[in-house]
């Protein structure tokens, strides 16, 4: 009884956010609250297997941090959706008044250069995984040798079994793809048309790292981008078009691309290694659905992880970006209930009271919430320039996984970490330097006149 209150609840929260936000999809509460309302779907799905129910405690706590997101997202916009932002050195208001030339972009060579380097990159990275793969047990394909290399603990940015020259590709191959995924969308915003052998050049590398990011056996960089991209494409066009609504197409198309995205999660599990033998619904409700029902057995029978530094389920990569082992990194107790395996995460409140307790909920809460909240609305009050990369936007859609996730697991403070500040800032400086002939001859264009 309690869930079907809760999805009432989070139902009013959404409609009553949607509205304050001025009906943005996108505004970080709306994005929260919209995810769990798919999360008790999928639990409630599963109710005769999992039961329905889940205990005061739980219930109680969940209320909290759905209120707290809620109330500060909204307090955010409501403070600051009326704030001006300082004037842009230049105008650039219609962009089909201007020469699409000097659209911000990378010069063709360079590009061919830099694809080279992945390739190389890639070989790299692939040898190292299959020589890993190799110490832990032989193998008869691909997905065999990525299971046997994720089943070793080389998850996520972790790096283990990686040379120093394959983790720093990686990076930049991380880097490179949203710089040149955030040139494509700006292209599609500005529907600046594009001859084949700049398709190739531009999704090559994006290419080259979902391929990278597959070899670890992780699907969470390839959504991380997938969901980035949503962003990107979502903020440029308001932009562009600060009253205008998304087309009925765009939207379709967004809602079609999500639907198949979570469907191609379970369909590919196999290319990855993983032998779960779930239909598509049940694989999809233990990663979705599940966290839930993980974080009222977490309250109910603990069985948690003993404790040896301040914040270390939530803080986990950050304390080993400066040195420290952490016995749980960033990787819980897996349960089991029922004979079923519902794995290991249990929303992002498990770690902030495990932490913390219930303050922990309610402080790291706010501070999530008013991080996103804020970065977004000052993102969408910029100005649509295509002359030159906003890199402030790819850095948001780069962290944009934090609202989608929040449902299941936590995202936004597992990202403080050297690797996160290494890719940003890859992101940052490159951006700015391959882009940067393109934008000189603009500007030299424009002081001509």
């Amino acid at each position: 009884m309690k869930m079907y209150v809760f999805l009432l609840i989070v139902i009013i929260y959404l409609f009553i956010s949607f509205n304050v936000t001025k009906r943005d999809w996108a505004f970080p509460s709306n994005i929260v609250l919209g995810m769990y309302i798919i999360s008790i779907c999928f639990f409630i799905s599963e109710s005769n297997t999992w039961g329905i129910d889940i205990g005061n405690t739980t219930f109680s706590l969940l209320i909290l941090g759905i209120t707290t997101y809620t109330l500060v997202g909204i307090i955010v916009f409501i403070i600051f959706s009326k704030v001006s932002i300082r004037k842009e050195n230049f105008n650039y208001d219609y962009v089909e008044k201007e020469n699409s030339t000097y659209y911000a972009d990378i010069n063709p060579v360079i590009s061919c250069l830099l694809i080279i380097f992945e390739v190389i990159g890639f070989i790299a990275y692939f040898k190292n995984v299959r020589n890993h793969s190799l110490m832990i047990g032989s193998y008869s394909s691909l997905s065999e040798m990525i299971g046997n290399y994720r089943d070793a603990g080389s998850l996520g940015d972790a790096g283990t079994g990686l040379s120093s020259f394959s983790l720093n590709s990686y990076r930049l191959m991380t880097a490179l793809a949203y710089i040149y995924m955030g040139i494509i969308v700006q292209f599609l915003v500005a529907k600046k048309k594009s001859n084949f052998v700049w398709k190739i050049l531009h999704f090559t590398p994006i290419i080259i790292f979902i391929a990278c990011s597959l070899l670890t056996g992780g699907r969470n960089p390839i959504i991380q981008l997938f969901l980035a991209f949503i962003i990107m494409y979502y903020v440029k066009y308001k932009q562009l078009n600060k009253n205008k609504k998304l087309s009925k197409k765009a939207t379709l198309k967004i809602i079609v691309g999500l639907v198949l995205a979570l469907i191609s999660f379970s369909i590919f599990r196999g290319v990855v290694g993983r032998t779960s033998t779930y239909s598509t619904w049940d694989y999809l409700a233990i990663y979705i659905g599940a966290p839930i029902k993980l974080f009222d057995l977490f309250l109910k029978n603990g069985g948690g992880l003993p404790h040896f530094y301040i914040g270390q389920e939530t803080f986990s990569n950050l304390w080993e970006s400066f040195g420290f082992n952490i016995p749980s990194h960033s990787n819980l107790e897996f349960r089991v209930f029922n004979n079923w395996a519902l794995g290991n995460v249990y929303t992002p409140f498990r770690r902030y009271y495990s932490d913390f307790g219930v303050w922990g909920i309610i402080i790291l809460t706010s501070i999530e919430a008013l991080f996103y909240s804020l970065y977004y609305l000052i993102i969408k009050k910029k100005k649509f320039n295509p002359y030159i990369l906003d890199v402030t936007t790819l850095i948001y859609s780069y962290l944009a996984i934090g609202p989608f996730y929040y449902s299941v697991v936590e995202r936004f403070y597992l990202l403080w970490s050297k690797n996160t500040l290494i890719i940003i800032l890859e992101i940052y400086v490159l951006a700015k330097i391959l882009t940067k002939f393109k934008l000189k001859k603009y500007r030299e264009r424009r002081g001509a006149k």
